[in-house]
């Protein structure tokens, strides 16, 4: 059975992403078309080779980079969460300008999205919900 969980090495970084000794991820080779060509990534299932610098472009983001970790722990003074440290969330969006309001003492408020829409939450919530948690008491910002 593929569940995406082989696409992942110990370190939970993407295949050919193993973290260096300052626990950020090493660059990835990138896949091939060919390679990349049967890959599917959903909120349901991943499977093939993902070309993770693809998903960046199809999906809008921006790659978290050491530079910006390092602009975290600079403007917060707390150290960056082991998730962006170790590379497992790898894009963002708008992380850059929740800094600059921070920075700037303007006021924002985290939305994840995740609500009572479903009859129960599962251990995949887990993750966001742990992410922004800590967010939210680094930022001192509520959460709706």
């Amino acid at each position: 059975m593929d569940d995406g969980i082989n696409q992942m090495n110990i370190s939970g970084n993407p295949p050919g992403q193993e973290p260096q000794q300052d626990g950020h991820q090493q660059p990835q080779e990138p896949a091939t078309a060919e390679q990349a060509g049967d890959a599917t990534v959903t909120p349901w299932e991943v499977k093939g080779l993902v070309d993770y610098d693809k998903l960046v472009r199809d999906f809008g983001s921006q790659k978290i980079t050491p530079e910006l970790v390092a602009r975290f722990e600079k403007i917060t003074g707390q150290r960056a969460h082991p998730f962006l440290r170790r590379g497992i969330f790898f894009s963002h969006r708008d992380l850059g300008v929740v800094l600059d309001m921070y920075e700037q003492g303007k006021p924002f408020y985290l939305y994840t999205g995740r609500g009572p829409s479903s009859e129960a939450l599962h251990l995949g919530h887990l993750i966001p919900l742990q992410f922004t948690c800590y967010l939210q008491k680094v930022f001192k910002v509520p959460c709706v």
